[in-house]
């Protein structure tokens, strides 16, 4: 435990010690969801259920992208300085290695979520109600699994340019759903985590089917944590020192 906490320690050090650092991780994606509303809102009629849908589906979106990129470049960061290699090389075991950088950089993206929908609430005008909290939960359990997700992306290639490369297909990937396209390609979107938070997201916005859908989106999101947390120990299995 107390090992994991070092971690979670360090973690937060390292992304807290530079200010600018920390407003570009809060700031950038208020601005990408501003920028998004204006640019697929704008036409829409307010308060739709489409619109209501799209909107829950760009927060989503964005509440994916910016975890998954913290986790890549955390790791990117630490193997650069080779911190990665020596916290490998001490007694620290791999299960407790990945969560303490499940939970440091995850302190800092609840602090980003909780702005995130707040924003969301505000240019989205959508109304208060309790439900906000359980979408709230659910986005924290998305986040999460995006952690793992650019954690293994970043762990397992070793080329800065392809693991952004890589973050960007997946999070194109995460859209497909979303964008409507027909056949094979909405079955792809049954694999992304993306797909079960919007479908969850939605169920909380719209008010239906309020803990149902909130609990078998959830309970779908969890399996993505457990996954890759078994991918990420076999993956850094492959690069520590013995």
């Amino acid at each position: 435990m107390a090992q994991t906490l070092a971690i979670v320690r360090r973690q937060l050090i390292q992304i807290t010690k530079d200010i600018w650092t920390l407003i570009l991780l809060i700031a950038t994606p208020l601005l990408v969801l501003l920028f998004s509303n204006f640019l697929y809102l704008n036409h829409a009629e307010p308060h739709s259920e489409q619109w209501l849908y799209q909107s829950c589906a760009l927060l989503c979106i964005t509440a994916f992208i910016f975890p998954c990129l913290t986790g890549a470049v955390s790791i990117l960061r630490d193997k650069k300085l080779g911190t990665l290699e020596q916290s490998l090389a001490s007694p620290v075991s791999r299960g407790k290695f990945v969560l303490g950088y499940l939970f440091g950089i995850g302190t800092i993206i609840a602090v980003q979520t909780i702005i995130l929908l707040l924003f969301a609430i505000f240019i989205f005008q959508w109304p208060l109600s309790w439900t906000l909290i359980l979408l709230y939960i659910l986005l924290i359990i998305e986040a999460l699994a995006a952690i793992e997700i650019g954690f293994f992306i970043a762990v397992i290639i070793k080329n800065a340019l392809c693991i952004f490369l890589s973050i960007a297909f997946a999070s194109v990937l995460q859209m497909i759903h979303w964008s409507g396209m027909p056949g094979w390609r909405q079955a792809v979107s049954i694999i992304t985590p993306v797909y079960y938070s919007v479908e969850g997201g939605a169920y909380m916005i719209l008010h239906r089917y309020l803990l149902l859908g909130f609990f078998i989106n959830a309970a779908a999101l969890i399996v993505f944590i457990f996954l890759f947390f078994i991918l990420n120990i076999w993956a850094l299995q492959k690069i520590r020192r013995v």
